[in-house]
């Protein structure tokens, strides 16, 4: 099985951004087919009180954020895609180590980022441990 990344966001006001990485074994033309049928589905909603789980308060479906949610939804819901997350402050890297005997060794890599506030109104500089 070959899964297939695909990603959706937004940008909205005041920098608000928001994107969901969703896997499913399908080609491009399917997943544009079912894009466009929760695209179709979140404008029907337009109005409609949406309830997403028990800890998650309703809302109307009304603006970009919302459209969004309800597209991402309902491709994990009706469409049985998977969420999928990331951490990029993580990696592995394979070597063989350059030796005549070709030892593999895997080096867990992992990124640290401290913040250091500067003067007021300048700027946070990250320092990589």
């Amino acid at each position: 099985m070959s899964m297939q990344l695909y990603k959706i966001s937004y940008d909205y006001y005041e920098g608000e951004h928001e994107e969901i990485l969703l896997a499913k074994d399908v080609e491009t033309e399917q997943f544009d087919k079912d894009i466009i049928e929760a695209k179709d589905y979140a404008q029907s909603r337009i109005g409609l009180k949406y309830k997403k789980s028990e800890y998650m308060k309703p809302y109307n479906v009304e603006y970009l954020p919302e459209f969004y949610q309800t597209i991402a939804d309902y491709l994990q819901e009706q469409k049985g895609y998977i969420e999928i997350h990331t951490n990029d402050d993580i990696h592995y890297e394979v070597d063989d180590s350059g030796t005549q005997e070709k030892e593999i060794s895997v080096e867990k890599v992992e990124i640290h980022t401290v913040r250091k506030e500067g003067k007021p109104g300048g700027k946070f500089v990250p320092v990589n441990l």
